[in-house]
């Protein structure tokens, strides 16, 4: 009576133990990239990597990091629209995209919500280990960060985004 209670317990534990381990599978292939998330870059950290063929010499950078999987990313697109048209406008800040899922993938989400950026980076590639998104980041002439925000962003951030950008 006891070793079936104990064989029983330990099949249940067991078959507990696999649904979690499919579970953290299906996470790690659709959620956030591995780590802690992490606040906004401090302003002065460097991002050197950050080059792709039309990069424009002295130019500032912003950086859209997103993910397909990100409600708060899909949420934030009329303004990420507003903000890369602003920026297209003025001509003196490249916009660019970060994610820690296949690059191609977050292009075609991007294009799919009329967001256009000029590349689209493996976050790691550029050292970034962002796993709160969205996120955006503007890079200076330097390749350091300016500024950097996280996360689905009130009207008054959004404006001042909009500032930076014009």
């Amino acid at each position: 009576m006891v070793s079936n209670r104990i064989s029983v317990t330990i099949g249940c534990l067991a078959c507990f133990l696999m649904i979690v381990g499919i579970a953290l599978d299906a996470y790690r292939a659709t959620g956030p990239a591995p780590g802690r998330a992490t606040p906004p870059l401090p302003v002065g950290t460097s991002l050197p990597e950050l080059h792709w063929p039309k990069k424009r010499p002295g130019s500032r950078t912003l950086v859209l990091y997103t993910a397909s999987s990100c409600h708060f990313c899909t949420a934030s697109m009329a303004f990420y629209r507003t903000v890369t048209a602003m920026a297209a406008r003025g001509g003196h800040i490249q916009v660019v995209a970060a994610t820690w899922e296949e690059p191609e993938r977050n292009r075609r989400y991007l294009e799919s919500h009329s967001v256009n950026v000029e590349h689209v980076f493996q976050g790691e590639d550029l050292g970034i280990m962002q796993s709160a998104t969205p996120t955006l980041i503007l890079v200076g002439k330097d390749d350091r960060v300016l500024r950097s925000w996280v996360g689905e962003l009130p009207q008054s951030a959004e404006r001042d985004v909009e500032r930076l950008v014009q």
